[in-house]
């Protein structure tokens, strides 16, 4: 089977091997970061196959070589077989934590976040209703109307009592992320991709947790989309009636669409990407005769993408 070759990038030159001419985009992009004092969110949105994943990691290790960000890359779609987005989150982030002092604060961050997974919510429940609802001595018979009521009450003060909890234990993750960050003394960057290809639920339930957790001074949140699958996503999960692009603009503060490549030069690009170019010179005239049919047939990138790929 014919592959595309992986375009590796140079970390003390990421953008070396830039075929599609991007690195003006990254620059624009790095300026807007640097001039943000709060908590931010940016989506980089740009339709499969065109190079998304490519350019994040490439800005990811421009960045790397400035002193003042930490970056940390998070793929969403491998991830999304987990039932809860902020465990999947957390447990890679600790994992590309390698600084031993960098470790040992962050398990504040760790401790704090574990009463918040969706896991610990019904074990916590069980643990608060033991001995304070007691159905053995509640008759039904006698006065069910009274005994509904005392269980309403007791389970209601249960929800009020464990909202609290979680509202507490919320702020001392938001202390624990920003101790962390003052600690290291950066800029936090996470990069966040393949969001449209995940679970419609899972990508929803992330893009609440980074909005209503990590809405914290110090960190940058870039979420890599395609933007129009993502809005299909969200609509089959509450409906077709939903204004699904107003709905995502609730978790972005900027968006930014990474123009599409002409059909010529996407192709020169995906030649010089695959082992197609052992086959035929990029000057050879059947690469006329293709791009010359590709345009006039209109073929998105995503089609001219999976050509490439053929068996």
């Amino acid at each position: 089977m014919y592959r595309t070759k992986i375009i590796e990038i140079d970390e003390n030159e990421p953008f070396k091997n830039d075929l599609l001419n991007r690195k003006g985009y990254a620059d624009n992009l790095t300026a807007i970061v640097n001039k943000i004092n709060q908590p931010f969110v940016m989506s980089i949105n740009s339709s499969w196959g065109t190079g998304k994943t490519t350019f994040l990691k490439m800005w990811k290790c421009q960045l790397d070589n400035e002193d003042e960000f930490k970056t940390l890359y998070f793929n969403a779609w491998e991830c999304d077989d987990s039932d809860d987005p902020l465990l999947a989150m957390l447990t890679n982030l600790e994992s590309l934590i390698d600084n031993p002092e960098e470790k040992r604060t962050f398990k504040n961050v760790i401790k704090y976040a574990k009463p918040l997974l969706k896991a610990s919510v019904p074990i916590a429940t069980r643990i608060l209703t033991q001995g304070v609802i007691d159905i053995s001595k509640i008759n039904l018979e006698e006065n069910i109307e009274k005994s509904l009521l005392e269980i309403a009450e007791k389970t209601g003060s249960l929800e009020y009592e464990s909202f609290k909890a979680r509202n507490k234990y919320r702020e001392l993750l938001s202390e624990a992320l920003e101790d962390y960050q003052k600690k290291i003394d950066k800029r936090i960057i996470f990069f966040i991709d393949e969001l449209d290809r995940c679970r419609p639920s899972f990508a929803i339930e992330l893009l609440e947790r980074v909005k209503h957790l990590f809405s914290i001074e110090g960190y940058v949140f870039v979420l890599a989309m395609d933007g129009n699958q993502l809005t299909s996503s969200i609509n089959s999960l509450y409906g077709e009636k939903l204004d699904s692009h107003g709905y995502l603009k609730r978790f972005i503060d900027f968006e930014f669409s990474i123009p599409s490549p002409n059909v010529k030069e996407f192709i020169n690009f995906r030649v010089n990407s695959s082992t197609f170019m052992g086959l035929l010179p990029q000057n050879h005239l059947i690469w006329s005769i293709f791009i010359t049919l590709i345009e006039h047939k209109k073929v998105s990138l995503r089609d001219i993408h999976k050509i490439f790929n053929f068996p």
